[in-house]
Parts: C-alpha cells; structure tokens; sequence
C-alpha cells in the first residue's frame, strides 16, 4: 500500500514538472531599479501590477512573452504566493475579433492541474517588485493575425489585515501577431 502511495506521488510530481513553464529564477527576483517599462500599471491601495511584453508585432507561430511585476508602494510588508506559472493571476485577452481568447491544449492543462497557484509566498517590503516571466502564447489561443489586448489582475491579502483582500489590475498591453508569411 505504502508503495502505491509513493508511485502515486512520483507521477502527480512528473505530470506537474511537464506542464510548468520554464522560468529564469531572475524572473521572480526583484526588478531593477532603472528599468521602467514606459507604461505602467494603476495603483491600487498602494500595489501596482505592470504588464509589459519585450515586443510589439510578433511573426506568425512566434512565442509572446509576458512579464507581470507587482509592486508594493505602501510603508508596510505584505506576503504574496508567486509561482512559475498564471495560477496566480486572472490574465484576459481579447483577440483580432474582439472576443477573449480561449486556452490551448496546454492552458488547459495547467489550469485544469494546478489550482490555486502559490509554489512559494515572498514578502515585499516597501518598494519591492517582483516579476514573472511566461510565455503566453503557451497559454492562450493567440495564433490568429491581428491585434491582441492583454490586461491581467491578481488577488491577495495585506499583511496587517488579512481578511480585507487587495485586487490590483494591470495596463493593458496590445501586441500585433503578423499574417503567416507565404
């Protein structure tokens, strides 16, 4: 019986390392100071959440990037779950025809597979950023030519008063994915 636990945890492990994104350990570390992306995010009781992606226009079936950073620009600490992947985060995106883009197989995946997100909980000090880096298109149907809006919100308690929750919304960011190329 013991045994079959311990198969049971090895496959849950394999499946959950397969479907986690790779993720540059840089990614969740504190941004640097002087490199503020041009457009950021609102602030909101004291947080902001920027989405910044490294491109405008991206040739057809080529990776979108997506880089979330939170902010704490109050005067008191707050712990926040950061994972390698979107758990943590509602991300929406509007496509070329206006609706919200749907999950690929693999969004499906992880979405279906990891709930609640959360791989560890870090404390931002006043001023501290933490990012994290995914490729989106991963994610989400993006394979259509046109322009696509990208805005996303995190949830999570402050500190001195966990049962009161803070909800931060981005910018949003619109990437062009140009027409197959024949």
């Amino acid at each position: 019986m013991l045994k079959s636990y311990a198969t049971a945890a090895s496959l849950c492990l394999a499946f959950l390392l397969s479907v986690t994104p790779n993720v540059n350990s840089k990614s969740l570390e504190a941004s640097p100071k002087n490199s503020k992306p041009a457009v950021v995010g609102p602030v909101t009781d004291g947080y902001r959440l920027t989405a910044t992606t490294n491109k405008k226009a991206y040739n057809f079936g080529e990776s979108i990037g997506l880089v979330l950073t939170l902010r704490n620009m109050t005067k008191t600490k707050v712990n926040v779950g950061f994972g390698a992947d979107l758990s943590d985060f509602q991300v929406d995106i509007w496509g070329p025809d206006g609706k919200k883009a749907g999950y690929t197989t693999y969004g499906y995946e992880v979405f279906d597979a990891i709930q609640g997100g959360s791989h560890f909980v870090d404390t931002l000090s006043q001023g501290d950023e933490r990012s994290i880096k995914v490729e989106i298109s991963r994610y989400y149907e993006m394979s259509a030519a046109g322009r696509y809006k990208i805005a996303a919100s995190r949830s999570f308690s402050n500190r001195e008063e966990p049962e009161q929750s803070v909800t931060v919304t981005s910018n949003s960011v619109t990437v062009l994915v140009k027409p197959k190329s024949t």
